[in-house]
């Protein structure tokens, strides 16, 4: 048998990181089903925007072209994760087991993933046609926001995870 690996000191921070997951996920409520609705219909309306404004211009370079294709398929992911969470909204706290069936979360995570990238790279197209290195800067912009985004969760998850809990945060 190979030895065990040795111990890697991501291990605990991202056990942190599980465990701030888990707190979020399993305290659902109607205010965030409606915050990830909102998102869905919102980030569907920046993808109509998109494609009103790239139709605007007349010289349709590849950009423009990258830009559109990607908002059409963003604009109805963008709806269907809006729509799915509608469901829970309206249906309330019996239908939440089911939100939280992996065969849920895994439908959710794929049409965000479709939705997210199709709209990433729409806004990265449009830059590029904007400002000759648009898109690198908004690219480079984006992988700055996510590094300090992450290093925040990592922290914030550390404290989380040794934080004293209280009747009333329901996590007791």
């Amino acid at each position: 048998m190979p030895p065990d690996p040795p111990a890697n000191e991501a291990e605990p921070a991202l056990g942190n990181l599980e465990h701030l997951k888990r707190s979020l996920w399993h305290q659902l409520s109607a205010e965030r089903l409606a915050l990830y609705r909102n998102l869905g219909f919102g980030a569907a309306a920046v993808c109509l925007a998109i494609l009103l404004a790239a139709t605007q211009v007349a010289d349709k370079t590849s950009s423009i072209h990258l830009s559109m294709y990607a908002a059409i398929v963003g604009m109805p992911a963008w709806y269907v994760y809006g729509g799915l969470f509608d469901y829970y909204m309206l249906l309330g706290k019996r239908s939440y087991v089911h939100f939280h069936s992996d065969g849920t979360q895994r439908l959710l995570t794929s049409v965000f993933t479709v939705a997210a990238t199709s709209l990433f790279v729409a806004v990265a197209a449009l830059c590029q046609f904007l400002l000759p290195h648009g898109a690198a800067v908004f690219v480079g912009s984006s992988i700055v926001a996510a590094i300090v985004s992450f290093k925040f969760h990592m922290q914030f998850a550390h404290w989380w995870r040794n934080a004293p809990s209280s009747p009333q945060d329901g996590d007791a």
